[in-house]
C-alpha cells in the first residue's frame, strides 16, 4: 500500500473480489434503472424492459434483477421463454428492440 493510501482506497485497485463485486452491481443497477441497459446490452443491441410496459425499469426492479445476478444461480436458471430467474422475480425482461444491430 503507498504512503497515504487508506485500505478502501486499495481494496479498490488491488482486484477485492468484494469490491470489484459492489463497483458492478453499482453500474449495473444505475444504468439498468435509468436507461434500461448496461454497457454490454448496449453493445449487443439489448434492453432491459418491465412486463408492465412501464419506460423506465426503476429503481427497485433493477435492484431486483441486480442482486440476484450477484448471486449468479438465478441468472444460470431460466424458462421456457428463456428469461433468467432474475428477470421473472424483477418482472424484467431482455429484449432486442426493432431495428437494433447485436
Amino acid at each position: 500500500m503507498a504512503a497515504g493510501e487508506t485500505s478502501q482506497q486499495f481494496a479498490l485497485v488491488s482486484g477485492a473480489p468484494l469490491a470489484t463485486l459492489a463497483i458492478w452491481a453499482a453500474q449495473h443497477l444505475i444504468l439498468v434503472a435509468t436507461i434500461g441497459t448496461t454497457i454490454g446490452h448496449r453493445v449487443f443491441g439489448l434492453r432491459v424492459v418491465r412486463d408492465d410496459g412501464v419506460r423506465t425499469v426503476g429503481f427497485v426492479k433493477a435492484a431486483i434483477r441486480t442482486l440476484m445476478i450477484a448471486l449468479v444461480i438465478p441468472a444460470v436458471v431460466w424458462d421456457d421463454e428463456g428469461r433468467g430467474l432474475h428477470d421473472r422475480a424483477a418482472g424484467t425482461r431482455l429484449i432486442r428492440p426493432k431495428g437494433a444491430q447485436g
